[in-house]
C-alpha cells in the first residue's frame, strides 16, 4: 500500500508535490484573518481571508460548479488575492 510503505522512493515524489502545492496555498493565507466561512451548496464551503483569498472546498464525490468555477470532487479551488 502506497501510504504505508517503508520504501521512501514510492512516496517521496508525491509527498514533495503535495507539500509544494499546499505550501503555496498556505503562504497565500498565512497571517491573514479569516473573514467569512459559508456553505455554498451541500458539502461545499468557502472560507474568505482578509487579503481577499478564498478557498472553496468540495467534500462531494462529484465535481461542482461554483459561480462558473469547477471544483473537482474531494478537492479545492483558490480564488482571489
Amino acid at each position: 500500500d502506497r501510504l504505508f510503505s517503508s520504501q521512501f522512493d514510492s512516496w517521496l515524489a508525491p509527498s514533495v508535490k503535495n507539500y509544494l502545492e499546499l505550501k503555496e496555498v498556505y503562504d497565500s493565507i498565512s497571517n491573514q484573518q479569516m473573514m467569512n466561512h459559508e456553505q455554498l451548496q451541500r458539502n461545499v464551503f468557502r472560507t474568505t481571508y482578509a487579503n481577499g483569498v478564498s478557498i472553496i472546498v468540495n467534500y462531494n464525490s462529484q465535481s461542482v460548479d461554483v459561480s462558473g468555477q469547477n471544483v473537482e470532487a474531494y478537492s479545492y479551488a483558490v480564488t482571489g488575492g
